[in-house]
C-alpha cells in the first residue's frame, strides 16, 4: 500500500519517471525512497539487487535476447481460466510486436494460447523461456509453437525462426 513519491529527493509523479530514476542506478546502489504510507511520509534506504538477488550487473543471456526478438508478451492464465477453456496448461499471447519474429513468421494472433514449444509443455513465462533456451542451446534454427484459440476446436502449430 506504500506510494513512492520521491527517489533520492526527486519527485516521481508517474511510473515512467520512477523507472527513469531507478534505471540510472545499478545493482548494489543504495537509493533513498520517500514513501506515503497511510497518509504519512516515511524515508527508507533500499539497496538495489539484480534479478538473481545479487549486486552485480547481469549480462543479458542469449535466451533473453532471442525471447525479446520474438516480440510476444505473454499472460499466465489462472486455473479457472484454463478450466473454462478446457485446458490443463497454457499461456496467453497478450500482445504482439509487429516487428517481432512471431508476428513476422506466423499467423499467430493476440489471444492465441501457447500450450507447447517444441516438445516442452508450457504453462508459464518461465516454461516458455526455458523451452526457447533449450532450442537455442541445441543450436536449432527454429521451433514449433503449438496451441489453441478460445472457442476454436482445433490445435494450431506455427514454426518460428530463432
Amino acid at each position: 500500500g506504500d506510494v513512492i513519491i520521491k527517489v533520492d529527493g526527486i519527485t516521481t509523479k508517474s511510473e515512467p519517471k520512477f523507472r527513469e530514476l531507478i534505471g540510472r542506478k545499478r545493482p548494489g546502489d543504495t537509493v533513498k525512497l520517500t514513501l506515503n504510507r497511510d497518509g504519512k511520509e516515511k524515508e527508507v534506504n533500499v539497496t538495489l539487487r539484480n534479478l538473481e538477488g545479487g549486486k552485480n550487473l547481469v549480462k543479458p543471456s542469449t535466451t533473453k535476447t532471442v525471447v525479446s526478438k520474438l516480440g510476444v508478451n505473454l499472460k499466465e492464465l489462472t486455473a479457472k481460466e484454463k478450466a473454462k477453456i478446457g485446458l490443463r496448461n497454457g499461456v496467453l499471447v497478450e500482445k504482439l510486436s509487429g516487428s517481432g519474429t512471431i508476428a513476422r513468421d506466423t499467423d499467430i494472433k493476440e489471444g492465441f494460447i501457447i500450450t507447447r514449444v517444441g516438445n516442452s509443455r508450457v504453462d508459464s513465462q518461465k516454461d516458455f523461456d526455458a523451452a526457447i533456451e533449450e532450442a537455442v542451446s541445441n543450436k536449432e534454427d527454429g521451433v514449433l509453437i503449438c496451441g489453441v484459440y478460445e472457442g476454436v476446436s482445433r490445435n494450431f502449430c506455427y514454426g518460428i525462426t530463432l
